[in-house]
């Protein structure tokens, strides 16, 4: 089924078993499914998307998000302004990002972000069982709160450490401006420069942070 509408109403899809793709609307989104993909292109307004089982996707959008999977990945990017994701047992990707706040969180995954970092923005990074990947673009001014109880620290941003505590370790950047954290029970936090390649695991040989 295929549906044309004008670029600024708003659209509301619910379905059981049905992928659902929508491209140029700005009036806000709600899409609703039990199992499908859900795929999301030059989007704006309000944003929420829903499914049980299947991915997520959002190629360039604005405005706020809310976005969850139980049983697959969350992906976004070139989107800018305010996002939670989450998802149960998948990854969540956000790549090319300019987001001033973010919530993105899984039990059994990876979480990325790759992006510009606000001075005034949050950034709160969870995964239960899963690597945690940190790469800011652009001018980097943050307060970085780490805590990983089964894994490692590593990554070469120009951090400082100021200080250690049951609540994980505290670093900075700059003035310390943005608010970010990222925890994890299982998996290890990587600080990665904007050039290096998102989405990679860290590797045995990376340099930790310091």
């Amino acid at each position: 089924l295929e549906v044309t509408a004008p670029a600024w109403v708003r659209v509301e899809i619910a379905g059981h078993e049905a992928s659902v793709q929508v491209e140029g609307i700005e009036g806000g989104i709600r899409v609703h499914t039990s199992e499908g993909d859900i795929a999301l292109t030059d989007v704006a307004g309000g944003v929420e998307a829903r499914t049980f089982e299947g991915t997520i996707t959002v190629e360039r959008g604005r405005g706020e998000f809310v976005l969850a999977s139980v049983d697959d990945d969350v992906r976004l990017q070139g989107v800018s302004g305010r996002v939670r994701a989450e998802t149960t047992d998948g990854d969540v990707r956000m790549t090319e990002m300019d987001a001033d706040f973010v919530e993105a969180s899984t039990l059994d995954g990876e979480v990325l972000y790759h992006g510009r970092v606000h001075r005034s923005g949050e950034y709160r990074l969870t995964s239960h069982d899963g690597d945690l990947l940190f790469a800011p673009l652009g001018p980097f001014d943050a307060s970085v709160t780490v805590q990983t109880y089964d894994g490692e620290l590593r990554g070469d941003l120009p951090v400082t450490l100021r200080r250690m505590g049951e609540d994980g370790m505290v670093f900075v950047a700059g003035e310390g401006g943005a608010t970010v954290v990222l925890r994890t029970f299982d998996g290890d936090v990587r600080l990665s420069r904007s050039g290096s390649v998102p989405g990679r695991r860290p590797q045995q040989n990376d340099e930790e942070a310091r």
